[in-house]
This record gives C-alpha cells, structure tokens and sequence, in this order.
C-alpha cells in the first residue's frame, strides 16, 4: 500500500504536466439529461449571451460596512436552478464554495485534500480509501459521514432524480464498480462505494486510475445531504441550507440572478479573510463592462475575450488565467438520420473552411481546433490529424457521392441548435449551413437556439454543439472526455456513439505510466478509430492550443491574490488568501 498522508507525492506526466503534486493540508424545473448536460457545456466554456434583460439592482459598493465584501459577477443565460453541485454554469461554480470535494483543484494545476485528510491506493491503483477529515462537520455542526458521501453520489446517479438522471455522474464515478448499473436504474446503490466506518470510504475501480484525485476535484462531486434535499426541489435555492464548506448562501434574488454568500458559521478549515460574496449574473456582457468600469465588480468572469480585453484596459486590473483545456464542438448523433451514414459525416466536414469560419464567427477571440483529439500541446499530439479538418470541395463530393444519399438534394432535413443564444455558436452553425448549401447543394438545413425549439421533432436533432476538455491536461483524460462510449459527449451528445475498440484502448492508456514507451502509440490508434468514425466537427478552442490556458476573469488592481482552480470555482480560502485592498 502506498499511504499519502500530509507527505508530497508526485506523478511525472511528460509533455503534460511537469508534476502531479497532491498535497496535505424561481422554481425548480424538471429537466432532461440532455438539457441539464447543454448547461454544463454552456457554463464550462464561458458563453456569452447577447439578449439584455434587466440585470437585479446590485448593492452600492459604498454602503457596504465590510470592507471585505467581494464584489462577484458572471456572464450567464439566467437564473441558477440551484447553488449545488449540479448546476450548471454559475450556480454549480457558487455551490462549490459550500459543498466540499474530497480533494480541491488548486490554480497551480496540484491537487489536496479537502474533506479527506488522507487516503491510501492500492499498487495497481484500483482500490482507493478516503479518510474523512475529522474536523469536518455540516454548518449545524453535526460530523460529515462517509454514508453521507456514498449517498450523496448515488442520489445524483440515479436516473429516477429530475434535475440530472445521473449523467453529470459519470464525470467522476464512471470508473467505479457498479456504476453503470445504477445509472441505468438497475439498483439503487453503487457497489464500488463501501462504507467500511463512518470516517473511511473505500472506492473501488473497473481498471487503473492513478487519476482519481484529480476526477473527485472536480465541482460536481461536492457532498450534499440527500436527507435535507430529498423532496425539496427548491431546497438548493433557498438560503442558509446545511453545507460544509467555508461559505454558506444567505439571500437569493428572486430571479435567481443574483445571491449572497456569507461564511459557514461552523467552518473547520482555515478562515478566509473575504466576509462576504456578492454573486450577480449578467445576461448582457456590455454591461457588466460598463459596471465593472464604475467599480461596481470586484471580479468579472467574461465569457467574450473582446469585451474582456476592453474592460481590463479600462480598468487596469489583471487577467486570471486558468490552465486548463477547453474545445467547443457540434457533434454528430450517431442514431438520427442523415448524420448516421459516416459518408455524409465526412462530406458535410470536408465542405467546411474551418480558418474561415473561426475568423468570421469568432472575430479574433478563438483559435482554430484542427481536430477533436489530441491537440497541440498535449503529450502524443499527432500533426497530421489536421487532415480531419481539411478543407477539400472534391474530397467533400466524393464522400456524398459514395453516402446512402448520392446527391445534395436526396439529403433529408439536418437540424441543428448551438444551445443557446452566444452568437459565435450561432454564426458557426450559419456558416457550415451556407457551406453545404453552396459545396453539396444540402439546403434542407435547420437551425433553433435551444433543442426544445424544436418540439416533438428535438429527438430529430442530427447536430449539437457542446464543449469538452480535461482536467487535468492529461492526454488520456482527454481521451476519455471526449470519446469514450462513458463519457457524456458519447453517451448523450453523440447519440449513444460506442467503440469497442476505442474503449479498450482509452482503458489500457489510463492505467499506463506516462512514460510507457507503449503510451502514446495506444491513444494514437485509439485517436486515429475515433476520427475515422467522424462524430465530431471542432468548431473552435478558447485558448491558443499549444498554452493549454483560458483567460476566465478580469480582477480590479484592489482584487489581491484571485485564484479559480482548474475545476473552475473560485478559492478564496487558500493561501495566499483572497483580500479587497481598496
């Protein structure tokens, strides 16, 4: 047994990360998987929305008595269903402050214990045991039990449950034994988790994960009580619930737009120094600039780097940057015509000018995704995938010619929706559908903002856009994000897309060293399968690729030591401690 206790381990990852250091230290609506999962994609890769609606009055920053008080405000499409660990965009990003992990991303790309103080692995790193944080408690002060981390994931995975039928699961438990039967509502409890006492849970794995820690950072994997929650679908909207992280949410918006956060009167970590969060969403990115300019904002999470950039000139404050990965993407699903024929799939991404249309739609706040593998500056990144994304008229006309469907006017109707109102998402779509009109004489193409646009026919989406990446920047987690048959993008987005194969050897890569002269070659052809299948078209990244970095928010000169982790929530309770130095 290798045991980790307040000691440092590292894991060398070449060409990926210089270290893996784990360190001691409104209403409630019912909503399908798919929409829950568009969410998550819409709030990881910082949409913008263009519509302007009537922002909640934001407290005068002057009448604040505590001069501790941070000033928190973010682009979103509206209202959070609720502040837990299964929201999506900044609910879920707020709920992180209340709902511990067992472990917390740190923005230095290290992992540590955070409701765990320790843990042991197995030698072939299929038998993880977690040992709860003896200080640990809920804000009632009442001990936080390994049962109740066991219930709490298995609440979420099962599908019975309205908010997320188990899918945001699979993010961090897909590897656990007994998973899938729960997920598809087979049994009630996942086998791999087992309770051995109330201080210790043991996780079980299907196959090596040396990566575990990394998957238990994540946001969604924050301990709820299934005991207060269950029954009460507004249970994580209202304020002051039971929590066991360092803040606790003490007033909500009615629009849901805005809420205060105040520390957890039984926090048992280290005490922040910052008293209060102010969290304001703003549906109209213009004007949060223009608030930010009056110094009505602390902290601005942009999701437009133009008007990022413009306000951080204004402003003269600085960037925080995350390292991490983020691709958006418009999938194929695999199971609705015409998008089941490959031949089509490769003709409809052989019609596309990718340069082009990144240039148009993003207008200088994109890169260029060559293809949806291994992309530069990841370790075994392969140049010439870039022919996935070639732009080649004839090579497009042959591919339809050799298809079910022989010419562009024997297609059947394509439908497709960029999930939501960003108007880089929306441009993108306009282009590939201006192209197939143009290069294949495909003019029966559809595109709604939102799949409930469609009706009875959102079962007919061929086309979906949505976003994938990998925290850690880890070649094998990207993988295992974007194609395997487990992952959501797989599963939900790409209509059920499965390869057995792929699957193999995404597994086999997993559980290998870094090192392994067999590492790269095994995600290669696992790759080279996934890309000959063509489900993905790589619409764009939001970083240059090769620094593996996102721009995310833009801080005030008073805003001192702002970290956001590479799980995407903020860390104002780790050393150095976030302050507001006006």
């Amino acid at each position: 047994m290798l045991r980790t206790d307040d000691t440092l381990r590292y894991a060398r990852i070449e060409g990926v990360l210089p270290r893996i250091q784990l360190k001691g230290e409104q209403e409630m609506t019912r909503i399908s998987r798919r929409t829950f999962l568009s969410g998550l994609a819409a709030g990881a890769a910082g949409v913008a929305v263009a519509a302007c609606v009537p922002q909640p009055v934001m407290q005068d920053t002057a009448s604040e008595a505590d001069e501790q008080t941070l000033h928190l405000a973010m682009t979103g499409s509206g209202a959070a269903r609720h502040f837990g660990p299964m929201d999506v965009g900044f609910g879920v990003i707020m709920g992180a402050l209340q709902y511990a992990m067992p472990f917390k991303a740190l923005p230095d790309g290290t992992v540590a214990p955070y409701l765990v103080s320790s843990y042991e692995v197995n030698d072939d790193a299929t038998l993880y045991t977690l040992h709860i944080d003896p200080r640990a408690v809920w804000s009632d002060g009442s001990p936080v039990t390994a049962s109740q981390i066991k219930a709490a994931w298995e609440w979420q995975t099962d599908p019975a449950n309205a908010w997320v039928e188990g899918g945001l699961a699979s993010l961090f438990l897909n590897g656990v034994v007994g998973f899938d039967a729960a997920a598809d509502g087979e049994v009630d409890e996942i086998e791999g988790l087992v309770v051995t006492d109330e201080s210790t849970l043991e996780v079980h794995l299907t196959a090596t994960d040396r990566l575990l820690p990394f998957s238990l950072s994540q946001l969604y994997c924050g301990v709820f009580n299934v005991e207060d929650a269950e029954g009460d679908p507004d249970y994580f909207l209202k304020p002051n619930p039971l929590v066991n992280g360092p803040y606790q949410i003490t007033e909500v918006h009615p629009t849901g737009l805005q809420a205060v956060f105040t520390p957890n009167p039984s926090w048992w970590g280290d005490e922040p120094v910052i008293t209060k969060i102010v969290m304001q969403a703003y549906q109209d990115q213009m004007a949060m600039g223009i608030a930010m300019e009056n110094g009505q904002i602390d902290v601005g999470w942009f999701g437009d780097r133009k008007v990022a950039k413009d306000t951080l000139e204004r402003i003269g404050g600085y960037t925080v940057t995350v390292r991490t990965t983020s691709f958006a993407y418009a999938s194929f699903k695999a199971n609705v015509e015409p998008v089941d024929d490959v031949n089509l799939r490769k003709a409809l991404l052989h019609a596309i000018d990718f340069e082009t249309m990144v240039e148009v739609a993003g207008q200088g706040t994109k890169w260029v995704w060559p293809a949806p593998g291994l992309v530069e500056g990841f370790q075994c990144h392969d140049p010439a995938t870039a022919s996935y994304t070639e732009f080649n008229v004839d090579l497009a006309k042959e591919y339809l010619a050799k298809s079910r469907f022989k010419t562009g006017d024997q297609v059947p109707k394509i439908r497709m929706t960029p999930n939501g109102t960003d108007p880089v998402n929306i441009k993108s779509l306009q282009i590939m559908q201006e192209a197939w009109r143009v290069h294949l004489g495909i003019t029966d193409v559809e595109i709604k903002e939102q799949p409930s646009g469609y009706g009875d026919e959102e079962r007919l989406i061929a086309i979906e856009r949505q976003s994938t990446g990998a925290s850690p920047t880890d070649s094998a987690v990207l993988a295992r994000n974007t194609f395997h048959s487990n992952s959501p993008a797989a599963s939900h987005f790409m209509g059920g897309y499965k390869n057995e194969r792929v699957d193999e050897l995404i597994e086999k890569a997993l559980a290998m060293s870094r090192e392994d002269p067999e590492f790269c070659p095994t995600l290669r052809e696992a790759e080279d399968l996934f890309l000959a299948d063509a489900m993905l078209i790589p619409l764009y990244t939001n970083h240059r690729p090769v620094e593996l970095a996102r721009e995310v928010a833009v801080a005030q000169p008073w805003a001192k030591n702002v970290y956001i982790g590479p799980a995407y929530y903020f860390l104002p309770w780790v050393e150095p401690m976030m302050t507001i130095e006006k």
